[in-house]
């Protein structure tokens, strides 16, 4: 792992486990944390997120998957 693993990562982790493919405004909801404490990009670049553009409807929305890392963490 690249980064330093934090609490808030953890939190994170746990919401996307629990609502696989929530965006990124659910897990912030459901996480209780704040956008500046969310890491997304620390937890793509350190393949625990992966994240898949999806069309719903007539938007396109970017929904947050486990990967294999990201599930032995959780």
């Amino acid at each position: 792992m690249k980064s330093e693993f934090l609490t808030a990562h953890g939190k994170i982790l746990l919401v996307i486990y629990s609502n696989k493919g929530c965006i990124i405004k659910e897990t912030l909801k459901r996480s209780s944390l704040v956008l500046n404490t969310f890491y997304k990009e620390m937890l793509v670049e350190d393949k625990l997120v992966l994240e898949k553009e999806e069309q719903r409807g007539r938007t396109r929305e970017k929904r947050q998957y486990l990967t294999g890392k990201g599930l032995i963490i959780v």
